[in-house]
């Protein structure tokens, strides 16, 4: 596998280099066909055939807290992380899809937000060709099923038009599997893919909840150089800083922070692990 992706890897980087000198705009909807290739087989290796249960957050540093939050309570979720007791390192059985050009190229899956996971879905439920439906052509040529989960993680927004409530549209869930969506926080899609949709617990007296909304009052308050906590403010400012340095103050002090918002989330997580595919 490893060998292919690297030949695989090379010609593709001949046909960017070339579509750059040609000026061609391509994109994933218009490949050619050492592209088409190399794009059927990052699905297959990232989304078929993945050895550990891949999550797709909406934000990078999403990943941060999850991470984080799996660290302080790694002894409630064997199945998510496990810990070396004499090293003390954690080992994540779980992995996270890195965001690179690359997977925006041919998966139109940028490097933050979640608008663009309807891309990635089209290849899970396409009729119509372009992108061609390949988690079907691989059920019907591979000689494995997949063992491992797909699992996109959404923000519980649904109020107004933000991704949950594009995707949840765009899949056609019905009202029972938007209750049950809202009450278990997982939905398999199309019910026999390895794709699953897994949303945040609601905290009380909230109607949308992004996942810095798990955090308590006093973390989110917390002050660092003399600046306050701003989710708007991407790099910060004078008197604010942004979810990149407030994820590194996350992850430095896990061990401190109250988690236990994440609970929900982990153990909805959890299960779909769990799930056989």
């Amino acid at each position: 596998m490893a060998q292919l992706e690297g030949r695989l890897a090379f010609i593709d980087q001949i046909d960017l280099y070339n579509n750059r000198r040609d000026s061609n705009k391509h994109d994933a909807f218009h490949l050619c066909g050492r592209e088409k290739d190399y794009q059927k087989f990052l699905f297959y290796k990232y989304f078929f055939a993945n050895e550990k249960p891949l999550i797709i957050t909406e934000g990078k540093t999403d990943v941060v807290y999850i991470k984080a939050a799996l660290k302080s309570m790694y002894l409630d979720y064997p199945n998510l992380i496990a810990k070396d007791e004499e090293t003390g390192k954690y080992d994540f059985k779980i992995s996270f899809l890195k965001r690179t050009p690359r997977f925006k190229y041919y998966f139109k899956i940028n490097p933050d937000g979640a608008d663009t996971f309807a891309f990635l879905f089209e290849c899970y439920n396409s009729l119509k060709g372009n992108p061609p439906n390949y988690y079907r052509f691989f059920q019907s040529q591979a000689k494995e099923p997949p063992k491992c989960h797909v699992i996109l993680l959404l923000d519980n927004e649904t109020s107004s038009d933000r991704p949950l409530k594009k995707f949840i549209r765009m899949a056609n869930l019905s009202q029972e599997e938007k209750a049950n969506l809202f009450s278990s926080l997982y939905h398999r899609i199309q019910g026999n893919t390895n794709l699953f949709l897994l949303t945040l617990n609601l905290p009380e007296g909230k109607t949308e909840c992004e996942i810095e909304d798990l955090f308590p009052e006093s973390v989110l308050n917390q002050v660092i150089d003399g600046r306050r906590f701003d989710r708007k403010v991407e790099k910060g400012d004078k008197n604010h800083y942004g979810k990149e340095v407030f994820s590194k103050y996350i992850y430095s002090h896990f061990e401190t922070i109250d988690f236990s918002s994440f609970k929900p989330m982990l153990d909805a997580l959890n299960r779909i692990v769990l799930t056989q595919l």
